[in-house]
Protein backbone atom coordinates (compact mmCIF):
# COMPACT_ATOMS: atom_id res chain seq x y z
CA UNK A 1 0.00 0.00 0.00
CA UNK A 2 1.27 3.50 -1.06
CA UNK A 3 2.14 5.61 2.32
CA UNK A 4 0.51 8.73 2.95
CA UNK A 5 3.58 10.43 1.94
CA UNK A 6 3.64 9.68 -1.45
CA UNK A 7 -0.07 9.40 -2.25
CA UNK A 8 -0.27 12.69 -3.25
CA UNK A 9 3.18 12.72 -5.12
CA UNK A 10 1.73 9.85 -7.57
CA UNK A 11 -1.92 11.26 -8.05
CA UNK A 12 0.16 15.10 -8.99
CA UNK A 13 1.81 12.70 -11.48
CA UNK A 14 -0.69 12.04 -14.10
CA UNK A 15 -4.42 11.28 -14.58
CA UNK A 16 -3.91 8.68 -16.86
CA UNK A 17 -1.18 6.03 -17.70
CA UNK A 18 0.35 7.59 -20.38
CA UNK A 19 0.47 10.94 -18.41
CA UNK A 20 1.89 9.59 -15.11
CA UNK A 21 4.36 7.88 -17.47
CA UNK A 22 5.56 11.33 -19.21
CA UNK A 23 6.24 12.46 -15.74
CA UNK A 24 7.82 9.46 -14.20
CA UNK A 25 11.31 10.64 -14.57
CA UNK A 26 10.30 14.23 -13.09
CA UNK A 27 8.82 12.15 -10.25
CA UNK A 28 12.07 10.72 -9.26
CA UNK A 29 13.77 13.76 -9.84
CA UNK A 30 11.68 15.25 -6.97
CA UNK A 31 12.20 12.22 -4.88
CA UNK A 32 15.76 12.64 -5.46
CA UNK A 33 15.66 16.47 -4.18
CA UNK A 34 14.83 14.62 -1.12
CA UNK A 35 17.58 12.18 -0.83
CA UNK A 36 20.80 13.15 -1.92
CA UNK A 37 22.50 10.02 -1.77
CA UNK A 38 20.23 8.64 -4.81
CA UNK A 39 20.88 8.25 -7.89
CA UNK A 40 17.03 7.72 -9.92
CA UNK A 41 16.92 5.90 -12.74
CA UNK A 42 16.05 7.84 -16.11
CA UNK A 43 12.60 7.04 -17.84
CA UNK A 44 12.08 8.28 -21.44
CA UNK A 45 8.28 7.88 -22.73
CA UNK A 46 8.82 7.48 -26.59
CA UNK A 47 4.67 7.59 -27.77
CA UNK A 48 3.81 5.52 -31.07
CA UNK A 49 0.61 5.80 -31.16
CA UNK A 50 -2.99 6.20 -29.22
CA UNK A 51 -2.59 2.86 -28.30
CA UNK A 52 1.17 2.18 -28.32
CA UNK A 53 4.12 4.08 -26.86
CA UNK A 54 7.88 2.76 -25.75
CA UNK A 55 9.51 3.53 -22.29
CA UNK A 56 13.14 3.65 -22.09
CA UNK A 57 14.29 2.60 -18.69
CA UNK A 58 18.11 3.64 -17.78
CA UNK A 59 20.16 3.01 -14.66
CA UNK A 60 23.23 2.72 -13.25
CA UNK A 61 21.67 -0.44 -11.11
CA UNK A 62 21.31 -3.89 -12.86
CA UNK A 63 18.60 -6.09 -12.70
CA UNK A 64 15.59 -4.15 -12.09
CA UNK A 65 13.68 -4.47 -15.33
CA UNK A 66 10.88 -6.96 -13.55
CA UNK A 67 10.64 -4.27 -10.87
CA UNK A 68 9.71 -2.25 -13.74
CA UNK A 69 7.64 -4.53 -15.51
CA UNK A 70 5.59 -4.75 -12.14
CA UNK A 71 5.35 -1.18 -11.90
CA UNK A 72 3.97 -0.91 -15.39
CA UNK A 73 1.12 -3.63 -14.00
CA UNK A 74 0.54 -2.28 -10.89
CA UNK A 75 0.00 1.30 -13.35
CA UNK A 76 -2.26 -0.39 -15.29
CA UNK A 77 -4.51 -1.42 -12.61
CA UNK A 78 -4.34 2.26 -11.08
CA UNK A 79 -5.46 3.88 -14.02
CA UNK A 80 -8.09 0.75 -15.26
CA UNK A 81 -6.23 0.58 -18.57
CA UNK A 82 -4.81 -3.18 -19.42
CA UNK A 83 -1.45 -3.48 -20.66
CA UNK A 84 0.45 -5.57 -22.87
CA UNK A 85 4.27 -5.25 -22.28
CA UNK A 86 7.42 -6.79 -24.46
CA UNK A 87 10.83 -6.25 -22.73
CA UNK A 88 14.01 -6.01 -24.83
CA UNK A 89 17.27 -5.27 -23.19
CA UNK A 90 19.72 -2.58 -25.23
CA UNK A 91 23.23 -2.07 -24.51
CA UNK A 92 22.70 0.98 -22.65
CA UNK A 93 19.47 0.70 -21.44
CA UNK A 94 15.93 -1.62 -21.19
CA UNK A 95 13.02 -0.53 -23.09
CA UNK A 96 9.32 -1.43 -22.70
CA UNK A 97 6.52 -1.47 -25.49
CA UNK A 98 3.47 -1.17 -23.60
CA UNK A 99 0.35 -1.91 -25.68
CA UNK A 100 -3.04 -0.68 -24.04
CA UNK A 101 -6.50 -1.76 -25.07
CA UNK A 102 -7.85 1.81 -25.38
CA UNK A 103 -6.50 5.18 -25.95
CA UNK A 104 -4.79 6.45 -23.30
Amino acid sequence: MVGALHGPMLDAAGKSLREFLENLDALHARVALTMSELKPPRFRLVPIDSSNMLLEYHSTREGLAPMVLGLLKGLSIRFNTPVEVSHTRRDSHDEFTIRTSQAS
